[in-house]
C-alpha cells in the first residue's frame, strides 16, 4: 500500500542518517568529549552567539556581491576593497542574478497543477509541489536563523541544545543559498514544460529589475531599520553601506537576466539555454575568483627576524599572539605570527585559529570573564 511504502521510505532515510553518523563517529566522538573542555561549554551568552548575524544592508549581498567592496580590487568594483573581507565572507551567499529570477519561476510549483481527470490524480504535480514546499521551508528557516537577534526567532534557536550555542548565525545562509539554487533548477523545468505561461516569467523579470534598480531606496530603508547596530560592527563608520559605484555590473546582469527570462518563457530552445548557463557561469565565477585575497608566493619564503630567532631555539616552546580587532597588514601579521602564520614556519602556537581550544588557555590569556578567543 501507499502508506507502507512511505513508512519504508522513512525507515531508509533514518538508516541513512544512522549509517552516516556511524561512519563519522571517529571524528564526532572525540569532538563531543573535547567540547566539554572548550570555552563554549562554560556557557556563551545570546549576545555573543547571535552577534554575527545578517542585518539591514547585508541582505542586499544576494544581488550586490560587490556592494561593500571585495577582498580584492577589480574592474567589477570601482572603489577600494572592503577593509574587513571576513565580514563579507561570513555573509555572502551569492547564487547569481538569473538564478534568483528562475527561483521565482520555480515557486509556481507551490500550487499544484490541475489533474487531468479526477480518477487519475497528477502524481508528478504533487511531487513537484512537495519538494518545492520543502525547499521554501529550508530557505525561510535558514534565513530566520541567519537573521539572529534581528528577529524573535533567534531566541528560539539559542534555546536549542548544542546547535544554539554555535557562534555566527549568519553562516546558516549557506543552506538557504542551496535551496535557492534548487528552486532555480525547478524554474528551468517549469519553463521547459508545455503550457508554461509568460506571465510568471514576466513577473520574475520585473522583480529582478525593481530589486536591483531601486536598491538605493532598499538600502536606505534597511539601514534605517538596522540603526547603528549594523554599522557599529565595522572599523570604519558607515562602511556597511551599499556603494552605488559597485552596482553597475549587477544592474547589467539584471537587465540581461530579465530579457532571457521573457525569451525563455516564450520558447526555451537549446541555444537559449546554453546562453543562460553561460551567463550564470560568468556571473558566479567572477565573484568566486575575487572571493579570497591572495599573496605573492615569494612572501612565504620570507623569514622575519623574530621568526628566525625562534627557529634557532631548539628548546620546546609555544608562542602566543595578541591581536585586536584592527586589520593587520599582511607583513605585520606575518612578523607577529598572527592568526595562523605560525603554520608555514612550523612553530607551535597556543592560539592559532581554533574555536575549540581548551578553556584553561582562554583563562590564562584573557581571563575568566572572556567568553571566547
Amino acid at each position: 500500500s501507499r502508506q507502507l511504502r512511505e513508512l519504508w521510505a522513512l525507515v531508509y532515510l533514518g538508516g541513512a542518517y544512522l549509517a552516516g553518523y556511524g561512519l563519522a563517529a571517529i571524528q564526532l566522538a572525540p569532538w563531543i568529549e573535547f567540547a566539554r573542555f572548550s570555552p563554549r561549554a562554560a556557557g556563551a551568552s545570546y549576545e555573543f552567539v547571535a552577534r554575527e548575524a545578517l542585518r539591514g544592508p547585508d541582505w542586499l549581498l544576494f544581488v550586490f556581491p560587490y556592494g561593500f567592496g571585495g577582498a580584492r580590487e577589480s574592474w567589477l568594483q570601482t572603489l577600494p576593497a572592503s577593509p574587513l573581507p571576513i565580514y563579507v565572507w561570513e555573509r555572502l551567499a551569492y547564487v547569481g542574478i538569473l538564478p534568483l529570477g528562475l527561483a521565482l519561476v520555480g515557486l509556481a510549483d507551490l500550487r499544484r497543477e490541475p489533474a487531468m481527470t479526477q480518477a487519475a490524480p497528477d502524481a508528478d504535480s504533487r511531487f513537484r509541489q512537495d519538494r518545492c514546499w520543502a525547499l521554501v521551508i529550508v530557505a525561510v528557516l535558514c534565513g530566520l536563523i541567519a537573521a539572529g537577534s534581528s528577529t524573535p526567532f533567534g531566541q528560539l534557536v539559542y534555546a536549542l541544545p548544542v546547535v544554539g550555542k554555535l557562534r555566527a548565525y549568519a553562516r546558516a545562509i549557506a543552506p538557504a543559498a542551496f535551496a535557492l539554487v534548487a528552486l532555480a533548477a525547478f524554474g528551468v523545468e517549469r519553463l521547459r514544460r508545455a503550457g508554461a505561461t509568460t506571465r510568471r516569467a514576466a513577473l520574475a523579470a520585473a522583480a529582478l529589475l525593481l530589486t536591483v534598480g531601486l536598491t538605493p531606496l532598499w538600502e536606505a530603508a534597511a539601514g534605517y531599520l538596522a540603526g547603528d547596530a549594523a554599522r557599529g560592527i565595522a572599523a570604519e563608520p558607515g562602511w556597511t553601506t551599499i556603494r552605488v559605484e559597485n552596482m553597475r555590473v549587477p544592474m547589467l546582469l539584471a537587465v540581461a537576466s530579465a530579457t532571457l527570462l521573457v525569451m525563455a518563457a516564450r520558447r526555451l530552445t537549446r541555444p537559449l539555454l546554453i546562453v543562460m548557463i553561460g551567463l550564470v557561469a560568468a556571473d558566479v565565477i567572477a565573484v568566486a575568483a575575487l572571493f579570497n585575497p591572495t599573496m605573492p608566493p615569494d612572501d612565504f619564503g620570507r623569514v622575519p627576524p623574530g621568526v628566525a630567532l625562534l627557529q634557532r631555539d631548539r628548546e620546546p616552546y609555544r608562542t602566543v599572539s595578541f591581536i585586536t580587532n584592527e586589520v593587520l597588514p599582511p607583513r605585520v601579521a606575518q612578523s607577529q605570527l598572527a592568526v595562523s602564520w605560525s603554520i608555514p614556519y612550523r612553530i607551535d602556537a597556543i592560539n592559532g585559529f581554533n574555536s575549540l581550544q581548551p578553556r584553561r588557555y582562554t583563562d590564562v590569556l584573557f581571563g575568566p570573564d572572556v567568553e571566547d578567543v
